[in-house]
């Protein structure tokens, strides 16, 4: 079965549990989040390795550049869908004994003529040209590109955020969670602990009407009718 980049994309928000989209154009923000990296994207994840699939090679004329013998002065154009070139050898083999080259821009430079047989890392676009690993790995950069970019925004699509991550923040507002409700952060528990110590006072100092308002000023003054334990 075709498989078409809307399938990919699709793919990544079903790795996000979030719903699927009709196309890439689509107006709503996963289709143009999706959109926007999905080129980028792709390029990168094949530019990373050497994927046996989209190595090609192709014969270029060089020009010499005049620089003098024994100098990389032999200048090839790369091919427009080259990605990254691999290493050059004399017969254009993976096998082949490895020559002297480098790159700068869309330029190859050795020291040998040509035509030169050039072995590169493909710009494929088709799915359908892709094998299996790759697209796995694909849509997996997706998703996480996609989730990266919901989290800098605030915003996390459809889905409020993760159990651990509202604890957190409602402990951050002053919440108190009950004994079973889950964690606490260590400034949210020492809170906790100073409000049952105000409330222990509390009972503890009956003569004190003040302290039913939450004032913890200075005690007025102790005497036999007021002291702790009472």
């Amino acid at each position: 079965m075709a498989i078409t980049p809307l399938d990919i994309a699709n793919m990544a928000l079903g790795v996000l549990d979030e719903a699927p989209i009709d196309s890439l154009d689509q107006d709503v923000k996963p289709a143009r989040l999706l959109n926007l990296h999905f080129d980028l994207t792709r390029e990168a994840e094949l530019t990373k390795h050497a994927w046996v699939f989209a190595i090609l090679a192709a014969a270029v004329a060089g020009s010499d550049t005049g620089s003098g013998a024994g100098t990389l002065n032999f200048a090839y154009e790369l091919p427009v869908d080259c990605l990254r070139p691999l290493p050059l050898t004399d017969n254009g083999e993976p096998d082949g004994v490895p020559i002297a080259w480098r790159q700068e821009a869309g330029l190859i430079y050795c020291d040998r003529s040509g035509p030169r047989l050039i072995r590169y890392v493909a710009n494929l676009t088709d799915p359908n040209d892709w094998d299996a690993l790759f697209t796995e790995v694909l849509v997996a950069a997706l998703a996480i590109n996609r989730r990266t970019r919901t989290r800098a925004s605030g915003d996390h699509g459809q889905h409020p955020p993760s159990w651990p991550e509202n604890h957190r923040r409602r402990a951050s507002r002053g919440w108190r969670p009950r004994a079973g409700q889950g964690p606490v952060r260590p400034d949210a528990e020492r809170d906790l602990h100073g409000e049952r110590r105000r409330m222990v006072s509390r009972r503890r100092c009956p003569h004190r009407p003040d302290l039913a308002e939450g004032n913890d000023g200075p005690h007025p003054g102790r005497d036999s009718q007021c002291r702790p334990g009472v």
